[in-house]
């Protein structure tokens, strides 16, 4: 399904000085996206409270892992993972 608040939402980079993470949020009046990409081949460490905060209201977790595995709630993205939390 395409998602207006994905694809028009209003635009909130995060992590702007993260070597390791290209993050952003995008946001409209339904619902919110959040997408954290490691563009390193080494594990990447982000501040917890980033995710956390989204925790109780996550209602899907997508990733690119094979094993559909994700480290996000401890703080971490494996190398070369892409994360997208949706919030509403």
């Amino acid at each position: 399904t395409q998602s207006p608040a994905l694809l028009e939402g209003a635009f909130e980079p995060l992590l702007i000085d993260h070597p390791q993470v290209f993050a952003f949020r995008r946001t409209d009046e339904k619902e919110s996206w959040t997408v954290l990409v490691n563009i390193s081949e080494s594990e990447a460490t982000i501040n917890k409270s980033l995710v956390q905060g989204l925790a109780p209201q996550v209602s899907n977790i997508e990733n690119n892992s094979p094993l559909k595995k994700t480290n996000i709630a401890e703080g971490s993205l494996l190398p070369l993972e892409a994360v997208i939390l949706k919030s509403v």
